[in-house]
């Protein structure tokens, strides 16, 4: 059998080709990539968070309500760059355990500046925020600058609507029932619904 393979393959001349002359890198013609304009993308996010305030605060974990506006640059690329302005808002109470009792309202400025990543089904966003933290109460008020870092996973049931869940940690300092300033993390999670336009 091995005969009859040989004898099939030399008649058909199967021989190895002669080697070609490739051409050298400085002979190649380059065709430059058209560049990719950004689109301009337009977004809004509302979103529901359970807030585990820093116990140094003296208040009660909350739910707290929010919403951003979103300015997103798209270059064609998985990854689009984005800018949030936003407000998120708590009403809860101090924890008379630790403190007077009074009914207190947290209020957050928001401006913030990150990315989200892009699957066909799946977003992941990490954003870096900055703003203002009002706290107050019938005897206290104060107002500082924070820090937060935001993620979130968005599942896409329509092109441009997104649901999913968002976490946030934010960093301030405050002298907020408390007689001088310390540094103080808020950790919060929740739901989020996101539309683009």
């Amino acid at each position: 059998m091995g005969e009859l393979v040989i004898l099939l393959c030399q008649s058909f001349d199967l021989g190895v080709p002669p080697p070609e002359d490739l051409p050298r890198i400085s002979e190649l013609e380059w065709t430059p990539r058209p560049p990719h304009e950004a689109e301009e993308r337009l977004g809004a996010d509302v979103f529901a968070v359970w807030t585990r305030f820093d116990g140094g605060l003296r208040l009660r974990d909350a739910w707290g309500y929010g919403g951003d506006f979103k300015i997103g640059l798209d270059w064609g690329t998985p990854v689009t760059l984005n800018f949030k302005l936003g407000y998120a808002g708590w009403n809860t109470e101090n924890d008379d355990q630790q403190t007077f009792s009074a009914k207190s309202d947290v209020r957050q400025y928001r401006f913030g500046v990150g990315g989200d990543f892009s699957t066909h089904w799946i977003d992941f966003g990490l954003y870096a925020i900055f703003g203002l933290y009002h706290f107050h109460s019938r005897i206290t008020n104060d107002t500082n600058g924070f820090f937060e870092l935001q993620g979130s996973i968005t599942f896409k049931p329509f092109p441009h609507v997104k649901v999913g869940i968002t976490g946030m940690t934010s960093f301030v300092g405050s002298d907020f029932n408390r007689a001088a300033t310390h540094l103080f993390t808020n950790q919060s999670i929740g739901p989020m619904v996101e539309v683009s336009f």
